[in-house]
This record gives structure tokens, sequence and C-alpha cells, in this order.
């Protein structure tokens, strides 16, 4: 499409002069209309509003007189055929109200300056009224006396007087209304005249400013629409892409200014762009490694594995940091650092044992001090992460670089090391909760939980492969007598030593267990009833010899024991365990300190 020519604004204004010159027109022409319609509407409120409002308070009162006169008239004809006083009550409530229904329709009369035809056409709606009511109601009222009703032609008589008159009334009061009504007809077409001139106004001015509008428009299209055009095309471009777009515009002031402008952003979008682009590629390589981190510390949520832990705490550092070898270390209680695992070794291998002492190299450093330690070798950098929960250092995550790591890997790495710390404590608690929950804290024998769980293995195990199982149940014969005479800590310090005697006479196969109190369980594998009872003498030995009164101890312990095997054709363990009940019962019976078989 041929473009058009670029003129200035016409007569030498500028864009900001012709549209001054716009708004002042159209203001003018705005508040010459809104003046027109304010003068219609006072008109209208002032003088056609009033006669309106006033001709129809006139109407309505003159209704209400009207409605009250009727309630009179009948009840008096009632009150004259029938004698019944009761009549006159109806008769007092519509009088009581007329007249001031008639001062009323006066007042009103005043107030919209009505023409004398209106006010004479007042008087005779009330003249008419005040002669019936003089003339025949007022005596109607007065007929009644001792005698009774009337009755007959003078009845007759009078209602036809009374009703002549009321005739009378109604002539003068149809007469008065029709004249009420056509002022307000009138009143009502010279408002809607108003209106209609108004509105005439209105569109005459309306039309005027549409037509200067379009006249306006035209001139500033030809003046703007062609340097518009050329500013549209170059942003176009620079929405498109173009790096070398640019706005070359002539024209009025105000767009050769808007395209100076439009130049300025370019040159600012370019090279924001160019930053942009970086920093895409930074986030990119930041939303990769932090998807490994995410990933990583799914993998070792929960996990109660220390070693696997540290494993995929390794790898995921060596992807982040584009490492050549990491190594993960733990703290110990006495402050020391042991490797669990380097990424160097096979998947597999074992872990060889190497331990840092308190601040020693640049692992212990980092863990001693609770922050990143850098150290430069030849041809390669080590950077050690201290591993943190709360305000305790668990280890150490260490981590071999050909360069020196950047700004983000430091923050990826310490961000991994923060997952990886919380991950080892949870893995070191589960650990030590599992413990907890299989392990007497007394004794460190095994508790009753694991005595249930270990039985029920073993008697299937024994049960499938047909293989002998038995169990030597323990009792600490006059254990509470002990405790009496003694106390309890000494009573724990005999618990102890009877474990230690018991878990170092058993077999590497055999299991020993604390059910409760004084009694004790041992586990023989692949033991029969002869060999669990062989076991059970050399425990009882061993435990006789626990305390001694030579060594300073105040007395001596000894124990009752129970053996029995599994029944091959039977193999349950709730027997089992009641079979060594009754033999450990048979052993105390029979004087303690000694071993009876089932």
């Amino acid at each position: 499409m041929e473009r058009p020519p670029t003129p200035s604004v016409d007569d030498g204004r500028s864009i900001d002069a012709t549209l001054r010159r716009t708004f002042l027109t159209m203001a003018v022409a705005v508040v010459l209309a809104a003046s027109i319609s304010c003068l219609v509407a006072a008109v209208n409120l002032l003088v056609f509003q009033a006669r309106v409002d006033g001709t129809t308070a006139v109407i309505r009162s003159a209704r209400q007189a009207h409605e009250a006169i009727l309630d009179s008239e009948t009840a008096l004809r009632a009150y004259l055929a029938t004698g019944d006083p009761s009549f006159l009550g109806p008769w007092s409530r519509a009088e009581a109200t007329i007249d001031a229904d008639l001062d009323d329709v006066a007042a009103h009369l005043g107030a919209i300056d009505a023409p004398a035809s209106l006010l004479v056409g007042a008087i005779e709606h009330r003249v008419a009224y005040e002669r019936w009511d003089e003339s025949w109601a007022d005596p109607a009222r007065e007929l009644f006396g001792a005698d009774g009703a009337l009755e007959g032609p003078e009845l007759e008589a009078r209602l036809a007087d009374g009703r002549a008159l009321f005739d009378r009334y109604r002539a003068a009061q149809a007469t008065f209304l029709v004249e009420v009504q056509e002022r307000r007809d009138g009143a009502l077409a010279a408002q809607g005249m108003a209106i209609g001139v108004a509105g005439g106004v209105g569109v005459v001015v309306a039309a005027a400013m549409l037509v200067l509008a379009r006249r306006q428009r035209r001139r500033l299209r030809e003046a703007v629409q062609g340097p518009i055009e050329q500013l549209t095309s170059t942003m176009s471009k620079v929405a498109a892409g173009d790096p070398d777009a640019r706005p070359l515009v002539s024209g009025p002031a105000e767009i050769r200014e808007v395209a100076r402008g439009l130049d300025t952003m370019i040159e600012s979008l370019h090279v924001q762009r160019t930053a942009l682009a970086e920093r895409e590629a930074a986030m990119s390589v930041l939303a990769r490694r932090l998807d490994q981190i995410l990933r990583m510390s799914k993998e070792i949520s929960g996990t109660g594995n220390p070693r696997y832990v540290a494993e995929s705490a390794t790898t995921a550092a060596l992807a982040l940091s584009d490492g050549d070898r990491a190594r993960l270390w733990v703290m110990g209680g006495d402050g020391t650092t042991s490797l669990l695992h380097d990424t160097v070794l096979a998947h597999g291998e074992p872990v060889p044992v190497r331990i840092l002492g308190a601040g020693e190299g640049l692992v212990g450093a980092a863990t001693a001090e609770a922050r990143i330690v850098h150290e430069e070798l030849i041809g390669s950098h080590h950077v050690a992460w201290p591993l943190v929960v709360g305000a305790r250092v668990v280890g150490a995550l260490e981590v071999e670089l050909v360069s020196p790591p950047d700004e983000p890997t430091v923050e990826a790495l310490t961000t991994l090391a923060v997952h990886t710390a919380a991950a080892l404590e949870s893995a070191r608690l589960y650990s030590e909760n599992a413990e907890l929950a299989r392990v007497d804290p007394l004794t460190r024998l095994a508790n009753r939980r694991s005595f249930a769980e270990d039985l029920e293995k073993e008697a299937e195990r024994s049960a499938r492969y047909d293989r002998p199982l038995s169990l030597v149940m323990i009792d600490l014969d006059h254990f509470k007598r002990l405790n009496d005479n003694y106390g309890h800590p000494f009573g724990d310090r005999v618990l102890q030593s009877v474990a230690q005697a018991v878990e170092a006479t058993v077999r590497n196969v055999d299991t020993a267990y604390r059910l409760g109190g004084e009694e004790l369980a041992v586990l023989a594998r692949e033991t029969d009833l002869a060999g669990a009872f062989h076991l059970a003498e050399r425990l009882r030995a061993a435990i006789a010899e626990a305390l001694s009164l030579d060594r300073g101890d105040p007395t001596t312990v000894t124990a009752s024991f129970g053996v029995a095997e599994l029944e091959r054709d039977r193999p349950d363990t709730t027997h089992l365990v009641a079979a060594a009940d009754a033999a450990l019962y048979a052993a105390k019976r029979d004087g303690r300190n000694r071993v009876a078989a089932a």
C-alpha cells in the first residue's frame, strides 16, 4: 500500500495545539448542551412539574372528600329508613374528614396559582355540598325522637328531597374535577413540549459536535498517519527479533520525540535480551542442578541406610560440579571423622578404614569450624562442605575438581550438603530407633519383641528343612530377695553381669534374650534336646561365676533352667515356650540352681 505523505499539522499548529482547540470547541458545545438541559429541567421542575403535582393533589383531596360525603349520605339514608342510631357512627367519622379534605383542595388551588374559572368551580363544588349538608343532612339527624323511624309518604318525601340536593352536589363535583384534570393535562403537555425542544437542541448540538470531530479527526490523521505507520512498522520488526530495526520518521515534533524514545527503547531491549539470554543459560544450569538435588533427596528420603545416603550424595556431587572425585565423611562421638564412601571405589567394594583426627586436614578443618574449606593442590582443587544439622556437624562432603568452583556450583553443593546432612541424621536416628526396638537397654540383649519374631522365623525354617531347634528358659534364683537386700542398682548390675556371662558362653549361631525382669532365654539353632541340656549346664556354671565373694561381691547368684526341643511333627512355638516354662518350674520345685528338660 502506498504510504500517504506526512505533512505537519495544518496552519502551523502542533498536534498538541490542534487537540487543545478541538477540546475547547467540544467543551463549549458540551457546556451549551448542558446549559440548555439544565434550563429545561429547571422550567419543568419549577413550573410544569409544580402544576402537575398541585393539580394531582387537588384531584386526590377532592376525591377523598367525595368518598367521605358518599359515606355520610349513605349512613344518613339508612338512619332515616331504620331509625338505628348505630348508622350515625359512620356518618360522624365521615363528617370529621370532609371539611379537612375540602380545606386541602382550597390550599392546593392557592399553591398552584389557579385561574379564576377553576376557583369558581371549587367554590360551586363546596357550596353544593354545604347546601346539601345544611338543608337536608343536618335536619335529618334531628327527626327522631321517642316515636321511632319515619314511615310511609313522609319518609319517601324526605329521601326524595335529599336525593335532589345530592344530585346537584354530584354535578358540581364532576364539573370541578373535569376542569382540574384539564388543567393537569395541559401542564403535562407543556412539560412534554419542553422536553422535546431540549431533545431537539441536544440532537443539533450532538450533530455539530460529530461534524467537528470528524473534521478534526481527518486533519489529525493526515498529520500523523504516515509517521505512525513508520513507527508501528519498526515496532513490528523489533517484536519479530530484528536487532537492526530503527525508526526513521519525519513529521510533527511529538512524533519525532516518540521516534527518539523508541530508538532508545530498542537499544535498551537489545542489551536486556543479551543479558536475559545469559541469565536463561545460567537458570537452565541451575534448574538442572536443582532437579538433580531433588531427585537425590527423593531417593534418600526416609532411608535408614547411611551408606546408601553417602553413595547417592557423592554421585550427585560429581554431577553438579563436574568433579573427578567425591568422598563423604561422618563424625564420630570422639570428634574423629571416618570415611563412609568414596566414588573411586567400585560398586560393592569395601570402603577402606580411614579415620581423621579432630581438625586434621581439609575435612577436619571443615568439620571443626563448620565452614566451607577450599584447598588448591597441584593440578586440582579440593573443597569440603560441612554437613550441619541444627548446631551440630555430622560429617563433611569432599569434592575434587580440576578448576575452582564458580558461585552457582558452590551454592548448588551447599544445598546438596544441607539435604545430605538431614538424610544422614535421619538414617542415624532410624538405626538407633530400630536397635532400641529390638534390644534391651539394660543388658544389651535382644528383647522380647526380637524373641517373638526370631522364634517364629526359626520355627518355620526348622520345619521346612527338618532341622532341630531348642529353647532354653533361664530364671535367676531369689532375685527379688537380692533386690530387697542390696537395692535395685545392685540388681541391675547383677543382670548386666549375667547377660555378659550368657553372651560369652553361647555359640555364634545362638541368640540370648531378656524377656523381662530376671527371666532370660536362649534360642539354640541346629541343636537337639541333649545339646540344649549341655548348653544350659555350661550357662549355669557361667552364671554362678558372674558374682564372686572372692572379688568383693556381697553375694553370689544362681539360676534355674528349663530346656525344650521343637517337635518335628508339631512345630508350634506356643507349645515349645510352654514346654520350656514347665521344665523351668520343675527345676525350681526341685531345689533351683539346676537344669530340667521337657
